[in-house]
């Protein structure tokens, strides 16, 4: 992301989502590069790779 206003308004999504998926109960497939949240709200992590689903 780039610096200034733009940068602050995703930070404040983040947190949004954050907060979404603490209230969470059900399944969820979570698409993302952010390690920390994927560390946080998965329990198992899969890869895809050329569309095939590995470990």
């Amino acid at each position: 992301m780039g610096q200034g206003k733009d940068h602050h308004l995703a930070l404040g999504l983040v947190e949004e989502l954050e907060e979404a998926l603490e209230r969470w109960n059900g399944a969820l497939v979570v698409v993302s590069h952010d390690r920390a949240l994927r560390r946080r709200f998965t329990g198992r992590i899969r890869r895809m790779d050329s569309g095939h689903l590995l470990g």
